[in-house]
C-alpha cells in the first residue's frame, strides 16, 4: 500500500497517488473463492517516524516485467480520505476488502 497527501478526487485514469509520501508493506492478507465469487482482504500497518498528514491511500499490485523480469508496481485502487494526522510512534492500520462476483 501507499500513503500520500493528494486531495484530487480519484478517477478511473489514475495510475499513481497524486502525492505519495510512503509505501507500506502488507502485513496480513486472506483470499478465498467459490463458484460465485472471490474475495481478498489485505492489511497494512504504518507507524509514523515523523509527523505526517495523510489524505490519500492506494492499494498497489506487483507483477514481473516480461522483458527484464524485474518487479513492476501498479496502482489498483486510490482513495482520498479526510485528513489523518499522525505524530511520531502513532500507528495507522489500513484494510482493503475486494469482492468480485462472477458472471
Amino acid at each position: 500500500m501507499a500513503l500520500g497527501n493528494g486531495t484530487t478526487t480519484p478517477t478511473i485514469d489514475d495510475y499513481a497517488l497524486e502525492s505519495k509520501l510512503v509505501e507500506v508493506p502488507v502485513t496480513w492478507y486472506a483470499f478465498d473463492a467459490n463458484s460465485t465469487h472471490m474475495w481478498i482482504e489485505v492489511k497494512a500497518t504504518y507507524t509514523a517516524t515523523s509527523p505526517i498528514n495523510i489524505t490519500e491511500i492506494g492499494l498497489l499490485g506487483i507483477m514481473k516485467d516480461a522483458i527484464s523480469t524485474s518487479d513492476v508496481w501498479f496502482l489498483l485502487f486510490r482513495d482520498v480520505v479526510p485528513q489523518i494526522s499522525l505524530d511520531v510512534d502513532q500507528t495507522l492500520e489500513v484494510r482493503y476488502y475486494v469482492y468480485v462476483r462472477y458472471g
